[in-house]
């Protein structure tokens, strides 16, 4: 089973559920890639967002026929990142002294800091909502996230033919999440990990019934110029 993180996105911008044109270009590499060496898949899963889908529709048109029709799982969504922000920063901005501080500098960032005055807030939430120090009714807790994921994984091997091969077009915190699994990590180091997913990777995993084993972790050596290596 191959899990691939989508092409770039489109960051800080309004709709950032939409591919880049770097993006793009990622999927198509990623597709020309597989196709080139004769790789190929028996089934074939999309995450919900446009953003996961549309990285294996460009995947796919390198195939031709030979893509399978793929079967797109709500399951492999992202932990909702964006409502954590609406629903809980603006209180947190105003009584925890460190997520204020931290959200001023973002507010007062230039366009060329804004990105990374940006991750330092995301990364402190997202550290405190796994920990379950923050939340919202409105927003999904890591513990269900991480069982849904697991769910998906495991519905998928019990159903795969033997010799089956598989490839699921996910986001970044599926992927960490499926590689806490397979090595039995903490949920902060599976967080931690899903911040070094890098935007069309591709991580694969072996499995055979209840056994699910890492095999490469955020390949990319088909990602052949610097440019086309981003995180976010």
């Amino acid at each position: 089973m191959t899990l691939v993180r989508h092409g770039q996105a489109s960051y800080l911008s309004e709709d950032y559920d939409k591919l880049s044109p770097l993006g793009e270009r990622q999927s198509r590499v990623l597709g020309e890639h597989w196709a080139h060496n004769g790789i190929r898949f028996d089934e074939v899963y999309y995450g919900p967002r446009n953003r996961q889908i549309r990285t294996g529709e460009i995947v796919g048109e390198c195939f031709g026929s030979d893509w399978p029709d793929p079967i797109v799982l709500d399951e492999f969504d992202e932990y909702r990142a964006e409502e954590l922000y609406r629903y809980c920063l603006p209180e947190l901005a105003r009584t925890d002294p460190r997520i204020g501080e931290l959200a001023a500098a973002l507010y007062e960032a230039s366009l060329e800091d804004r990105p990374r005055a940006f991750e330092r807030v995301f990364q402190e939430m997202t550290r405190r909502w796994v920990m379950g120090e923050i939340g919202s009714p409105k927003v999904e807790p890591w513990a269900a996230f991480r069982v849904r994921v697991h769910s998906a994984l495991a519905s998928i091997r019990s159903k795969a033919r033997r010799g089956c091969r598989i490839a699921v077009f996910t986001s970044a915190g599926p992927i960490s999440t499926a590689v806490q699994l397979a090595l039995d990590l903490s949920d902060t180091k599976a967080l931690e990990l899903s911040w070094l997913v890098r935007n069309g990777s591709c991580n694969d995993f072996l499995f055979s019934g209840e056994r699910f084993s890492l095999g490469t972790f955020n390949t990319h050596s088909h990602l052949r110029s610097s440019e086309l290596i981003t995180y976010r």
